[in-house]
């Protein structure tokens, strides 16, 4: 509203210096040109009393006497209804929403994540959404992308010229990420945060903020987490757009996601030994025919769990599986927390009765069948937990089944292990996972616990003289080394942009032969250690007095110039 209104006293006032007659006829903006949408009865009231106080708010502030009793009068405009879906009582069919039509459109859409859809919204509620929207969004897509892929239809149709959403920060990410694919195929994305601090309902949370425009109309000055960007693409990074790198053919079945179980699948070692231990089943099989070692995220990072799977083959009938009595009847009596928020359902009715889960509720939920065939014959294996603190890998026993928070690697060897397990493919990941803002090199050296926080053997010196000029000298402190790298100096300027990535420093190793180190740190001769450092501090006093350079712009030519200024932390490991 307030926005609003100050774009109308703008215009009245430039239509005024034109000529009061034009002036005049100008039409006032008021709450009835807020159109709203609110499915809670409460909050939509409440929205239309804000709308009020808002215009009382800028009348007051801008000198002009507020309407008086203004709350008294209705406003229909905003709406009390559902914005995603409706109920058509001609057809008796549910459909797509309208929205009024608007210039403008923002939002702030509920959090609610795809797989929480069904617990907060019920099942037949999140069927009747996702039935409507089939074809144009993913089936565990966040309920805000289906504000999103409303607004593109409306860009796409030139009924709306700019929109607005919060949303939650994984809109960028997994099944969410094709609805902004999408929306930048029609529209430009021109304002954009990708990971900032809200609160809902108290709790503190970190959200994205969208703000995108048709690509016919004028679009103001690109700007990512607060900085001037030359681009911003639909993963809400700017330069590189990595969502249209294409997967390498070489790469092919080569990575798999294990198997979900979506149900008490799972038996611990105990349990296995027993049935293991039985007599043989009706069928004549023995339990071990459908139980495998299976192993999660803790086996890999933590400590293994010896847990098994009850492994019904696909396509195996319920006589067939019910054979099995032991691991069959286990199955069939169990209780099951689907939405992990204590409260227990019959498994196999949560199974049965649910549209998304495989029905035949003895099998896992996604048994992942290519996975399977790949590692027949694959031996033994390697596997990584799709969400961990450190990257590791780790090789898997031929025949071990991997949960869905591991990926699998089926053929590769050691080559490929020492390639994924080293510290260069673990900064790659641990760089490229983090948000845009937190992609600075400091960030870079600080995730290896590399160099900020270094204990006393790996003391670091400032030298050179562009630290005498910042006032650095003695130790390094951590602190100040991370601020330098992010392009934050000691006297308060900055180098580069806030929020966008810029690599203000350099790596540089310096290593000692193996024989002197061992001279050195193993013969404890201080002698070698100090001739060192001082060789080292020559070398890079060489550098700054020679190869040290900065780059300027002129005429569209760009042009080297000779810096002789470096600062430089020496840090001895």
């Amino acid at each position: 509203m307030l926005a609003l209104k100050d774009i109308e006293h703008r215009a009245n006032l430039e239509a005024e210096a034109l000529s009061p007659a034009l002036a005049a006829r100008f039409p006032s903006s008021g709450p009835e040109n807020v159109l709203g949408i609110e499915l809670n009865p409460y909050a939509a009231e409440l929205a239309r009393v804000s709308v009020w106080i808002g215009e009382i708010q800028w009348m007051r502030r801008n000198g002009f006497e507020a309407a008086k009793n203004p709350i008294l009068k209705p406003l229909s405009n905003i709406e009390n209804r559902d914005a995603i879906v409706v109920f058509d009582e001609s057809e008796s069919v549910w459909k797509e929403a309208n929205w009024p039509l608007a210039n403008v459109i923002v939002g702030n859409p509920p959090f609610l994540g795809g797989k929480s859809m069904r617990r907060t919204l019920g099942e037949e509620s999140t069927s009747v959404i996702r039935r409507v929207y089939d074809g144009r969004l993913a089936a565990f897509s966040d309920l805000v992308c289906y504000w999103y892929e409303k607004a593109r239809l409306l860009i796409e149709d030139g009924e709306v010229e700019r929109c607005g959403f919060v949303a939650t920060k994984a809109i960028a990410k997994n099944a969410n990420l094709p609805v902004l694919v999408r929306l930048s195929e029609i529209a430009a994305i021109y304002d954009a945060w990708q990971n900032e601090p809200w609160v809902v309902d108290g709790a503190a949370v970190r959200v994205s903020l969208v703000c995108f425009a048709s690509k016919d109309s004028e679009i103001p000055t690109l700007r990512l987490n607060g900085a001037t960007a030359k681009n911003i693409n639909p993963n809400l990074t700017s330069g590189l757009d990595t969502t249209k790198v294409a997967r390498l053919n070489e790469n092919a079945s080569s990575v798999f996601i294990g198997v979900q179980q979506s149900g008490p699948l799972t038996v611990d070692r105990d349990r296995a030994v027993e049935w293991l231990r039985a007599p043989t089943n009706p069928n004549g099989g023995p339990n071990s025919a459908i139980l495998s070692a299976y192993v999660a995220t803790d086996d890999i990072v933590g400590r293994p769990s010896e847990n098994f799977l009850i492994d019904f083959p696909s396509g195996l009938g319920e006589a067939e599986a019910s054979a099995f009595e032991l691991p069959f009847e286990h199955l069939r009596a169990a209780k099951y927390d689907p939405h992990r928020d204590g409260e227990l359902v019959s498994y196999v009715e949560y199974r049965t009765d649910t549209n998304s889960q495989n029905s035949s509720w003895w099998e896992p939920h996604r048994a992942r069948p290519a996975l399977r065939n790949r590692l027949v014959n694959a031996g033994d294996y390697l596997a990584t937990a799709e969400t961990t603190e450190h990257r590791v890998f780790r090789f898997l026993p031929a025949g071990t089944v991997p949960d869905k928070s591991l990926y699998a690697f089926p053929g590769v060897g050691l080559e490929g292990f020492g390639v994924l397990q080293s510290r260069f493919h673990e900064n790659w990941c641990t760089y490229f996972a983090a948000p845009p803002a937190e992609r600075t090199l400091a960030n870079y050296f600080a995730n290896d616990n590399y160099y900020t926080k270094a204990d006393a053997d790996r003391s670091g010196i400032w030298v050179g003289k562009g630290a005498e000029r910042l006032g650095l000298s003695g130790t390094v402190d951590a602190k100040a080394f991370e601020a330098i790298l992010c392009g934050e100096l000691p006297n308060g300027e900055r180098i580069g942009h806030q929020g966008q990535y810029h690599r203000a420093g350099t790596d540089l190793t310096f290593s000692l032969p193996k024989s002197w180190s061992l001279l050195a740190l193993v013969g404890k001769d201080q002698r070698i250690i100090d001739a060192y450092r001082s060789a080292v501090v020559e070398t890079l006093q060489w550098a700054e007095k020679n190869a040290a350079q900065y780059r300027t712009e002129q005429g569209g030519k760009e042009r080297l110039h000779a810096s002789d200024n470096l600062t430089l932390s020496l840090i001895h490991i």
